[in-house]
């Protein structure tokens, strides 16, 4: 015969044991089957704490840190596991111990992400339950850096003139762009490489170069290129550099060659004239 029975179970914690008797009537026979009860405390949900971050926004390739506390109040629950989820695309998991201490969690903002407001989601779970916090992050697209020369550079220089200019940077990232590596080229030589904090979005870095007594050249290419840690770009300008006729003909035979060419001449006439 098959029945069923409920019962109350017991409130106070321990081990209880639960007999179930049987009994046929006419037989007098009674039998009984014996079964241990557990009573355990309830398992609890992990409970997360999320510290806000202190950036407005991020952008595309970024990297998005943050700090929080995963505790579950049933101690036996090590190690917890946690999940990390932008825009319902999981983008992190790590084993984190089961302690109030705050953790620090990251991940990356994918490449293709466009500007607009995100959740993310994080999860921690002791295989049991699982516990749950949301906030919002903001992605804005990745300001492209501008570069000016300070002041424009002279149409024309002399061969030795040491050329003094300011290189003004322009990037309002500054949580993610925060450390310009500026470049300068004479052609394609570098002349100088500074390095230089994006504290406030507007960076002057000065500069200089010298033109080299032995250009011979009359125009030269003056490159600025400038890396961050997104992104790089360059900014140039051509400068006219002057050369004396009579001192590069001096430098290149061509005097020696017109004396010559003179003297021919001179020559010719006398032949002529006799």
């Amino acid at each position: 015969m098959d029945f069923d029975v409920s019962i109350t179970p017991p409130t106070e914690l321990g081990k209880y044991t639960l007999y179930v008797y049987t009994y046929t009537n006419g037989l007098g026979s009674l039998l009984y089957e014996e079964f241990t009860i557990t009573v355990v405390p309830p398992n609890y949900r992990p409970k997360l704490y999320i510290v806000p971050s202190e950036y407005l926004y991020y952008i595309p390739d970024s990297e998005v840190s943050f700090l929080a506390s995963v505790y579950d109040q049933d101690s036996g629950d090590k190690p917890l596991t946690a999940k990390v989820f932008f825009n319902n695309a999981e983008v992190a998991t790590q084993e984190v111990a089961n302690s109030k201490d705050l953790k620090t969690f990251k991940f990356k903002v994918p490449k293709d992400t466009a500007a607009g407001e995100y959740e993310v989601k994080v999860t921690a779970t002791d295989g049991k339950k699982i516990g749950t916090k949301k906030f919002t992050i903001t992605i804005k697209n990745n300001t492209v850096l501008t570069i000016y020369f300070e002041p424009k550079l002279n149409a024309t220089y002399n061969k030795g003139d040491k050329v003094n200019f300011t290189a003004v940077i322009n990037d309002p990232d500054t949580n993610f762009d925060n450390k310009f590596t500026v470049s300068l080229f004479y052609n394609d030589k570098v002349k100088k490489t500074i390095t230089s904090t994006n504290d406030a979005g507007l960076v002057r870095v000065p500069l200089d170069f010298t033109i080299p007594t032995t250009e011979t050249n009359t125009t030269a290419e003056i490159k600025i290129v400038v890396t961050t840690p997104t992104e790089s770009s360059e900014k140039l300008t051509n400068i006219n550099i002057y050369q004396d006729v009579i001192a590069s003909d001096s430098a290149t035979g061509k005097i020696a060659t017109k004396e010559a060419k003179k003297k021919t001449a001179l020559g010719c006439s006398s032949l002529c004239l006799s």
